[in-house]
């Protein structure tokens, strides 16, 4: 089985399932890239990680044992790198005002390279990158939370998460939201003391839009 596939590492486990009795000398996985006959072997009776991988390269990787009556292998299987690319999760908006956007992504992975930058990108137009405006928010993976300020009012921002490792910059799915206008919304108002010449007019300011 092979799970945990990243632009350098996977995780591999396997094992022997019947010895017969037979005293296992040596066993583990025994890997090379899917074209080549340079073998790697990394010991393990179970759970394994195969490291240093190139990017974006196909493998094959299979189980060997060794016991006094000889050497055993079991069928090989095949797995590719990822590009190392990071993926991200849903947004949540958690509030939105005339001058800010506060909001929340989780960050899902690191993309098998260690996270050294990441955040929210933004701007009036689709797809924003961070040749543009873009907030950073401490971190690597999880949760990421942050608030995009100083914005136009009634205006409508486009906003991506991003990641940066050591494969690049990564970019999320792309939310659009508007801000408010910032012109207040009134309640409902009442009339009262009309006379002839004059009337007493009360409502209250409900929230600002």
């Amino acid at each position: 089985i092979i799970t945990n596939i990243t632009a350098t590492s996977a995780s591999v486990e396997g094992g022997v399932d019947d010895n017969g009795g037979i005293a296992v000398e040596l066993q583990g996985y025994r890997y090379c890239e899917k074209d080549s006959n340079d073998i790697f072997f990394i010991e393990s009776a179970g759970e394994a990680t195969l490291s240093n991988l190139k990017a974006v390269t196909s493998y094959k990787v299979w189980f060997y044992a060794k016991t006094f009556e000889g050497e055993f292998e079991s069928d090989k299987i095949e797995f590719a790198t990822t590009d190392g690319s990071v993926s991200f999760g849903d947004y949540s908006t958690i509030e939105i005002t005339a001058e800010s956007i506060s909001l929340s992504t989780s960050v899902n992975n690191d993309g098998g390279s260690s996270i050294t930058q990441r955040g929210f990108a933004y701007g009036t137009k689709s797809y924003p990158t961070i040749d543009g405006d873009y907030l950073t928010v401490a971190g690597t993976t999880g949760q990421m939370a942050g608030t995009l300020s100083n914005l136009s009012n009634n205006t409508v921002y486009y906003i991506r998460a991003f990641a940066k490792n050591a494969f690049g910059v990564s970019y999320g799915s792309q939310t659009v939201i508007t801000t408010l206008s910032g012109l207040a919304r009134m309640g409902q108002t009442s009339v009262s003391e009309i006379q002839a010449e004059s009337a007493t007019f009360t409502s209250d300011i409900v929230t600002a839009n």
